[in-house]
């Protein structure tokens, strides 16, 4: 797995990854037909992680970037040498032409549907010996891609998300002049740090209100327990961020999840070294710092 941070700051997108791959486990009750001492010591979240793995690209010669996470290879091939693909086949010219983020990111993921319908679902029903519409949602194979940089001739930046298969279109993440980060992949860490609580936490909370009170919180109520949740969210001052700020800012976000992992019990499945890259309106590309 993985840990994205996108930040649109006044002059630049900002992507931060993390830097380990990790072959994931088994899933729990999953019929898979290997043999039984494989079966053995591959349950759990992961069997292997290893480090230095590159997430971060330049999407051709367009100040534009992504970030990748979940499933690091399709086929035989990696998810870098597709995306080494998609830059230099351009289909429909989405990167030579003058053309939005938003085209760039549809271009992106009807390029790996394809493969996915081409490749993934035949690899799977072969080796599930089941239909594909028969293997448990949570037990298929899908690949995200943070998209962020500049539409042609725009001066601020946007950031857009894909899941392949579950998402159809691209997501907006941040509209060009909303400016503020976003997390994507193992980010509970984040969540924990900027809100003091996670989603599943809350969700436990409002369902032992609910034992308490003997009835249903009403919607009002539960807008209510949010609104005095959101008070207590460290605030920021992203919209006045420069680069050079911006840049430790996501630094600081995606190091806080590695050195969680680091010390978490098990195998860490977020780690290594931080990568960021970056691009400006004026860059004409997008830079890979580190």
């Amino acid at each position: 797995m993985s840990i994205i941070v996108s930040l649109t700051v006044p002059d630049a997108v900002i992507l931060g990854v993390d830097s380990t791959v990790s072959l994931p486990g088994l899933p729990k009750g999953a019929d898979i037909p290997l043999p039984a001492n494989v079966i053995e010591w591959a349950r759990g979240p992961a069997i292997k992680a290893y480090d230095g793995a590159e997430k971060l690209f330049a999407l051709g010669n367009r100040p534009v970037g992504v970030a990748i996470y979940g499933t690091t290879m399709i086929g035989d091939r990696s998810i870098r040498s597709h995306l080494h693909e998609f830059v230099t086949k351009d289909p429909d010219g989405v990167l030579s032409r003058e053309t939005s983020l938003q085209q760039i990111a549809e271009g992106l993921r009807a390029f790996f549907a394809n493969l996915y319908e081409k490749v993934v679902k035949p690899f799977l029903q072969d080796f599930r010996k089941m239909p594909f519409d028969q293997i448990p949602v949570d037990q298929r194979p899908g690949f995200g891609f943070v998209i962020g940089g500049y539409s042609a001739n725009a001066y601020l930046p946007e950031v857009f998300h894909v899941f392949v298969p579950t998402v159809s279109e691209p997501q907006v993440m941040r509209r060009q002049r909303e400016l503020n980060a976003n997390w994507f992949g193992l980010y509970e860490p984040i969540d924990r740090y900027y809100k003091g609580y996670t989603q599943p936490i809350l969700n436990s909370l409002l369902e032992q209100f609910e034992k308490i009170h003997g009835s249903a919180l009403s919607e009002q109520n539960r807008a209510d327990i949010n609104a005095l949740l959101a008070t207590y969210e460290y605030p920021n001052t992203i919209s006045l961020m420069p680069v050079s700020v911006g840049i430790e800012y996501v630094r600081f976000l995606v190091g806080l999840v590695i050195n969680h992992y680091r010390f978490d019990v098990g195998i860490p499945l977020v780690g290594g070294s931080v990568r960021i890259g970056k691009a400006t309106c004026a860059s004409g590309t997008f830079e890979v710092l580190e």
